[in-house]
């Protein structure tokens, strides 16, 4: 696992409060122990243990939502004119200054908003698709495809 992949657990079966199957997490890494270090979205520091506990990559779209419904909040929560990266390219932008994403409720860079654009006009006009989000810079973070 790479930093600042998502994860969502299945189940804890040996801990005596486990967080909650679905919970998901960000991963921060490996401590000494060998444990997986991860932040939860509710809050939680309680890391995982490889081998025991049960936990995938987020991948089904219901998962993905919630994972983009969790980084819009963050985006709203960082202070006016700290820098970003946007999550379709991956340049450092400003989110209180960007744009809503047409395919993710999200903020994204000008530029990325622009392109959104110009996509929907393309396929309303000449049938082609927009970029998928399999192509998006946080997508491929989260499933550990960083480029």
């Amino acid at each position: 696992m790479k930093a600042f992949m998502r994860i969502a657990l299945d189940e804890m079966p040996k801990d005596p409060a486990p967080i909650e199957a679905g919970q998901q997490a960000t991963v921060a890494g490996y401590d000494d122990a060998g444990n997986l270090m991860v932040s939860w979205d509710n809050g939680s520091g309680l890391n995982l243990i490889p081998g025991v506990d049960k936990y995938h990559v987020v991948e089904t779209p219901e998962e993905l939502d919630r994972s983009f419904n969790w980084l819009y909040k963050l985006q709203m929560e960082l202070p006016d004119g700290e820098s970003s990266k946007c999550p379709r390219c991956g340049k450092p932008f400003d989110a209180h200054r960007g744009a809503v994403s047409r395919r993710k409720y999200v903020m994204v860079c000008d530029l990325c908003g622009q392109q959104e654009a110009v996509e929907d006009l393309l396929k309303a006009t000449k049938n082609e698709e927009p970029k998928a989000l399999d192509d998006w810079y946080i997508i491929k973070v989260w499933q550990g495809r960083e480029v």
